[in-house]
């Protein structure tokens, strides 16, 4: 016999063979690939793709195909053909916009609550880094995790549920809950722990790092982009930037951010990232802002017990009870969600936010605007919420008098203010009538005074004839 003859491919041939070993999908316009190693899609890009070919298919050791000593033309030609390929797919929903969360072992969904097997036939994009263990006992498989909680919160029961709540609540790809975390206490209570703990249950490129300040910059959206959750064990600057706050809100909102990518086209992505601050110091916000500060879950750690030999053993205990961790963080999300999305202890003191102002806005009238609003009245659905403005305004000027505070007194000064502070309302409406309880016919939907009572209905005029 002969010695067999060695063929030369071309990229398409290139192409054909790699769909043919791997299964590749078209998630939201991006081309993925299914790995059998994490048992969740991962992302195709160009040089990573390159490389992989590289070795599979021009190895000098592979006897059936002729080594080409510059391959990289004929590797750059068939990784285009492969991304331009996967992009012409049928576009798929990533799994976990529809309450699918990939575990190792399984699949769950947090609205069926049907479990599967992790599959390609299931577009997910990430997987929590645990086995989902059923059934649990509390008492026996996290005893350490218990011993945690109660040194960290002060053996606070209420405490103990927030911190439950939050876990569950960052490893779900469930954003209704409108919120951000905050940590705030002593270097050595156990918070940097807590914090590697969270970054553990995800996969290394899930994850990121941004402190409050880098969030603020240009780069931020394009950093994001792809991650599950973004934990900052310790945040050294006191001031959060006003661009950072306004970058918090819109990913709390599910907006889409657009970023510039190295080949010069733009991407664009829903920011599903969640975020996790730490700090040993109290924080200081440029103004007061009552949107912002509604989503922050304030955490509070109160003693200093974690250091040396303890701080030591403390991350790999977690980690070793982290599958039954995960379990029972599921519990507390349902929890979490059948309360309408409201953390333990909401409302108390305990678990307010302890934020300091900018003193540069002292004299703003601008500023006692946001306090009024804060302090005096309620956001909420705008079908059921509303207000007349001329009735904030004389409820606005009561405030200011008894604090002693500059106001604004013209209705028309205190409206535009009003937009300001509250970007999320919308210009004011006609929606009542002029002569019922002598107010105007211009009033704000989703803002209410806390005192007030529901607005009755509008009745007509009806003119009654007896024969």
């Amino acid at each position: 016999m002969g010695r067999r003859k060695k063929s030369i491919l071309y990229p398409k041939e290139i192409a054909t063979l790699f769909f043919e070993a791997n299964k590749v999908a078209n998630i939201e316009g991006t081309p993925f690939i299914f790995s059998n190693e994490c048992l969740h899609y991962v992302k195709l890009e160009k040089n990573p793709l390159q490389v992989y070919l590289g070795r599979l298919y021009f190895h000098p050791n592979n006897r059936e195909i002729e080594y080409i000593n510059n391959p990289f033309g004929i590797l750059e030609e068939a990784a285009n053909e492969i991304i331009t390929r996967a992009k012409e797919l049928p576009p798929q929903t990533r799994a976990e916009y529809c309450g699918t969360v990939n575990f190792i072992n399984c699949t769950i969904n947090l609205y069926t609550l049907e479990q599967l097997r992790a599959s390609s036939n299931i577009p997910a994009t990430y997987h929590i880094n645990a086995e989902l263990c059923y059934p649990y006992r509390p008492t026996r498989d996290t005893p350490y995790m218990d011993y945690f909680l109660q040194q960290l919160t002060g053996n606070n029961e209420v405490l103990i549920n927030r911190f439950w709540e939050m876990l569950g609540y960052l490893i779900v790809p469930d954003k209704n809950g409108n919120a951000f975390f905050l940590m705030q206490g002593a270097n050595d209570s156990g918070i940097k722990e807590f914090c590697d703990f969270i970054k553990s249950l995800f996969t290394y490129d899930k994850t990121r790092n941004l402190t409050f300040s880098q969030i603020g910059q240009a780069k931020a959206p394009k950093v994001l982009n792809d991650a599950c959750i973004n934990v900052c064990e310790n945040v050294k600057s006191k001031m959060f930037s006003p661009k950072a706050c306004d970058q918090i809100k819109k990913f709390l909102a599910l907006e889409q951010f657009t970023y510039l990518k190295t080949d010069g086209t733009y991407d664009k992505y829903t920011g599903m990232c969640k975020f996790v601050f730490a700090s040993d110091h109290d924080i200081t916000l440029p103004q007061i802002d009552p949107h912002f500060e509604s989503t922050v879950v304030y955490m509070p750690c109160f003693y200093s017990l974690f250091s040396g030999p303890a701080a030591q053993i403390c991350l790999p205990s977690l980690i070793a009870e982290k599958d039954y961790i995960a379990a029972r963080a599921l519990m507390a999300f349902y929890a979490l969600r059948g309360n309408g999305y409201k953390f333990s202890g909401q409302g108390l003191d305990i678990c307010n936010p302890k934020f300091k102002y900018s003193a540069k806005r002292k004299y703003d009238k601008d500023l006692y605007v946001a306090e009024f609003v804060r302090d005096m009245c309620i956001i909420g659905d705008p079908q059921t919420i509303k207000c007349h403005t001329a009735t904030l305004h004389k409820a606005y000027i009561k405030y200011c008098t008894e604090k002693s505070y500059l106001y604004y007194v013209e209705q028309r000064s205190f409206t535009s203010a009003l937009k300001r502070c509250c970007k999320f309302l919308e210009k004011p409406k006609k929606w009542r009538d002029k002569r019922e309880h002598g107010e105007n016919r211009y009033g704000f939907e989703r803002i209410q005074l806390k005192t007030m009572q529901p607005l009755k209905p509008l009745i007509k005029r009806v003119e009654i004839f007896y024969v």
